[in-house]
């Protein structure tokens, strides 16, 4: 049984965050939402209506304060999906000396979706993962 099935509505409530970069990620998660009818995943930009945060881009010192914050904010029970090459290794500006972090150094991270940029449905399969695997630790890598 889901926590979903009680708890909130029976939508998932995703607050996507771009740290940093290209905005790939995050604009092929949007178009997934559209083309997709969402799978029952709907966006929002207050952290106390999320059930899951959804990061893409590099993050540096200062999105890494951000990401805290806003972490701190969401109600429990919550999930992290760290998207991209950027928020999962850093490869393409890690050793730069610049302060690039992977996402689980700053928050604990229930799964991953790599790729630069990950495919659509992935990304969709990933967050419903998650949040019905009751956010157990669901992490592929």
């Amino acid at each position: 049984m889901s926590w979903l099935d009680g708890i909130r509505a029976k939508s998932i409530s995703v607050l996507q965050i771009n740290a940093g970069g290209c905005t790939g990620c995050t604009r092929q998660f949007q178009a997934a939402l559209l083309l997709d009818s969402g799978k029952g995943i709907t966006l929002t930009g207050n952290p106390r209506h999320a059930d899951v945060l959804f990061v893409a881009g590099c993050i540096n010192n200062k999105s890494a304060d951000y990401l805290r914050q806003i972490y701190e904010k969401m109600p429990s029970p919550k999930a992290v999906v760290a998207a991209g090459t950027c928020a999962c290794d850093g490869k393409l500006f890690r050793g730069e000396d610049n302060g690039i972090s992977t996402l689980d150094e700053i928050l604990p991270v229930n799964a991953y979706v790599r790729g630069c940029v990950p495919g659509m449905d992935e990304m969709l399969e990933t967050v419903i993962n998650v949040v019905e695997d009751g956010y157990k630790e669901y992490k592929d890598g």
